[in-house]
C-alpha cells in the first residue's frame, strides 16, 4: 500500500552543528537526538539552539523474515512516499485483511514500513484492538509504542506478536508515526506533513464472528453547509483558526476544544480516541467515545490538558470509522489524525 504525502515541504529534525574555530567551518548533520547545537552564520555570529528531546530508546530486534518478496515499497511515481503492509513470514503482503484464530493462539506477522519521504527518519508503532491502545511483542519484548529508525530508500519489516484477544470479532489498527518526536510548536507545525500519521487495519476472528455490543451516544449536532470534518482548535467559535499556542507552564490546564463533522450522505458512528505523548487518554470522560452522528451535521467538544514534566508534548485525536465491522480491503479512510498539537511545557 503507498501513502502519497501531499505536502511540498517537508519539516525536518536536521541541526548543523559546528566544530572548530574558522569561519569556514564544516557543517554537520545531527542524528542522535543532540541536547544542545550551535549554528554558525555567515557574518561570525553564533546562535545556540537548547533542545527538549526526549532520550530515544529504539525498539530493538533481529529481522526474522525471510526473502522480501513484496513490490508494494517501490515507488510508482515521482515525489515523497511512505509504503506500509501487513506482511506474512514467507514475505508476501497480505491484502485481505480477514483472519480466523482460536483461544490461545497469537497473531505473528510483520508490519513493513517503506521510507521513500527523502530523508531518514524516525517512526512510531502502535496498535489498537476495539478502539483501545494494547501491548504486543516485538521480538519477544512487550511494550505500548515502538520505536524505529529507518534510513532514506530502506525497508524495515518490524516482527509483531499479537496474544490478548476478545471472543468473536478484534478490530485491529496498526498506526504508524511519522518523524514520532518532531520538536516543533504548534504554529511551526503548519508546513510539515500533511499525513503524518497513517494506518494499517485488519480483523481477527476468535474462535466465532460474534459482534460486541456497543452503544453509541446520539449527538445532536449543528447542521451545517461547510462541514468541518475534524479539527483541533483553541477558540470555541473560531473552528478553523490555526492552533497558535505555543507553551504552558507546568501543571497549567490549557483549555482546547474539538470539532468532528459527518460530511458523508448517511448517519454515521464514529469512535473518538485521544493520545497525549501518544498515550491513550480518557477524551470527554471516556476512554473511546463512540457517537452516532446525522448526515450533515457538526458537534464541539471541549477538552482540557496539562502536562507535569518540562519539554516538548503531543497531542493528537484520532477518529475511527466503520467501528465493529468486518475489515472491507475496499473502502476508503477510516482512521483519520487531527492536527498534532506540540506544546512546549517550561
Amino acid at each position: 500500500m503507498k501513502y502519497k504525502i501531499r505536502t511540498t515541504i517537508v519539516m525536518c529534525l536536521l541541526i548543523l552543528c559546528v566544530s572548530g574555530c574558522d569561519m569556514r567551518q564544516e557543517e554537520k548533520t545531527v542524528k542522535e537526538n543532540p541536547e544542545t547545537a550551535t549554528i554558525s552564520i555567515e557574518n561570525g555570529k553564533e546562535e545556540i539552539t537548547k533542545l527538549s528531546y526526549p532520550k530515544k530508546q529504539y525498539t530493538e530486534f533481529e529481522n526474522k523474515m525471510g526473502e522480501d518478496r513484496s513490490e508494494y515499497a517501490k515507488p510508482i511515481s515521482e515525489g515523497n512516499s511512505l509504503g506500509h503492509s501487513i506482511m506474512g513470514k514467507d514475505g508476501l503482503v497480505e491484502t485481505e485483511g480477514v483472519y480466523h484464530l482460536k483461544s490461545g493462539e497469537e497473531f505473528e506477522r510483520f508490519i513493513q514500513i517503506g521510507n521513500f519521504l527523502g530523508e531518514d527518519l524516525d517512526f512510531k508503532l502502535l496498535v489498537f484492538n476495539n478502539c483501545e491502545q494494547i501491548e504486543f511483542d516485538v521480538d519477544g519484548k512487550r511494550q505500548s509504542v515502538c520505536d524505529v529508525y529507518i534510513k532514506e530508500n530502506e525497508k524495515l519489516p518490524i516482527p509483531v506478536t499479537l496474544s490478548s484477544f476478545h471472543k468473536g470479532l478484534n478490530d485491529i489498527i496498526f498506526l504508524i508515526v511519522c518523524d514520532s518526536d518532531i520538536n516543533l510548536t504548534s504554529d511551526e507545525r503548519i508546513d510539515t506533513y500533511d499525513f503524518n500519521t497513517v494506518y494499517l487495519r485488519c480483523t481477527i476472528y476468535v474462535d466465532d464472528e460474534s459482534i460486541p455490543e456497543f452503544q453509541p451516544v446520539d449527538v445532536q449536532g449543528e447542521v451545517a453547509e461547510d462541514i468541518t470534518d475534524f479539527m483541533l482548535h483553541e477558540e470555541k467559535e473560531e473552528v478553523n483558526k490555526i492552533f497558535t499556542r505555543k507553551s504552558l507552564k507546568k501543571n497549567e490546564e490549557m483549555d482546547y476544544y474539538l470539532t468532528v463533522g459527518n460530511a458523508e450522505e448517511e448517519d454515521m458512528d464514529f469512535a473518538l480516541l485521544l493520545l497525549e505523548d501518544w498515550e491513550q487518554k480518557p477524551l470527554d470522560g471516556e476512554m473511546k467515545k463512540i457517537i452516532h452522528m446525522s448526515a450533515g451535521t457538526q458537534i464541539t467538544i471541549p477538552l482540557k490538558a496539562s502536562f507535569k514534566e518540562e519539554g516538548v508534548h503531543e497531542i493528537t485525536v484520532l477518529k475511527i470509522a466503520s467501528i465493529y465491522k468486518e475489515y472491507d480491503p475496499e473502502s476508503g479512510v477510516e482512521v483519520e489524525s487531527s492536527t498534532r498539537l506540540g506544546m512546549e511545557v517550561k
